[in-house]
């Protein structure tokens, strides 16, 4: 990994395993947090709060349409 600090703010250039890693990462931790919203939308709904369970599978889309 190189850090570069310019005018601009700071860019990072990673090597590819550097970066592979990086994106399973995220990939991983996007997933995670569909999947808690997910959860959060099934306990609001057991408690027929439809407003905040439609928000929360929202969120869930947003984060990983494939859900």
């Amino acid at each position: 990994m190189h850090v570069d600090r310019g005018a601009e703010g700071v860019r990072i250039e990673l090597s590819q395993r550097e970066a592979h890693l990086l994106r399973r990462a995220l990939e991983r931790a996007t997933r995670e947090a569909s999947n808690a919203h997910i959860a959060r939308a099934r306990t609001l709904e057991a408690q027929e709060q439809w407003a905040g369970a439609a928000a929360e599978y929202r969120v869930a889309a947003d984060l990983q349409p494939s859900n």
